[in-house]
């Protein structure tokens, strides 16, 4: 406790005497924040969600949001937006924004900003489009799977059934039963599992845009211009307590 006390004294002490150079460098920062985003303008941010069914995206071969994410912010997403925008695909990437929402997550939040409303809206829905296509792509691999499962065991149940035909009451009888028992059950879970599959992910239409006024970007710049500005005030304060330290020591020994 005696040595923090001692070093917030200390430090309280270097900034009572190299203030001016903190506050000279919060005020040259915040005016540089201030004069480098004085003409930006009005901005749109295009809104669209994807909505998750949470509780069965752990199918096996279906894809978590997370991976639908990092699906929906890579260069192939992007390329379809670039080519639904006109615009280039350096262009998409500044304005796309793909996250995950709630925990667990049960939405993916997608924004795209431009200055026109019309493309920001554009921009979020062939987003939208663009990553549920690959669910769909990615469901209908795992229907077709479930599918195949189906018909191989409607064809095990049908050769069950010939096989009871011939055997008279009695504990085999009884044996192949419960496995046709058995077989039905599983068919009418994978046919289950197929219907949730397809419908796991979501996206109802509808992209809204709404306006980011230029000022609130300013207002921004000029709050981290500020925060930067201090930071580097108080670094080089230390640094010219510390050669003023040492100047004063090379004069005492002389």
């Amino acid at each position: 406790m005696t040595d923090d006390a001692g070093s917030l004294k200390a430090a309280w002490a270097v900034l009572r005497r190299q203030w001016w150079i903190v506050v000279a460098a919060m005020v040259a920062a915040m005016a540089v924040a201030w004069l480098a985003s004085a003409d930006v303008p009005d901005s749109y941010v295009g809104h669209a969600t994807i909505v998750v069914d949470v509780g069965t995206t752990k199918y096996s071969g279906m894809p978590i949001v997370d991976d639908v994410v990092r699906r929906g912010s890579g260069d192939v997403v992007r390329s379809e937006i670039a080519s639904a925008t006109g615009q280039s695909v350096a262009d998409v990437a500044s304005a796309l924004r793909v996250t995950g929402v709630g925990n667990p997550q049960n939405s993916i939040a997608i924004t795209y900003e431009d200055v026109d409303a019309s493309i920001a809206e554009k921009g979020a829905d062939a987003a939208a489009r663009a990553i549920i296509g690959y669910t769909h792509e990615t469901a209908a691999e795992q229907v077709e799977v479930g599918r195949q499962q189906v018909r191989a065991s409607q064809e095990a149940l049908k050769r069950l059934e010939e096989q009871s035909k011939q055997l008279s009451p009695g504990w085999e009888q009884g044996d192949l039963i419960y496995k046709m028992w058995n077989i039905n059950g599983e068919i009418l879970r994978v046919q289950n599992n197929t219907n949730i599959i397809e419908n796991i992910y979501a996206y109802r239409g509808g992209p809204s845009a709404t306006l980011k006024p230029g000022k609130s970007t300013r207002r921004t710049n000029v709050i981290g211009g500020t925060a930067a500005g201090l930071i580097a005030g108080l670094v080089i304060a230390a640094a010219r307590e510390e050669l003023l330290r040492r100047a004063s020591s090379r004069q005492a020994e002389t």
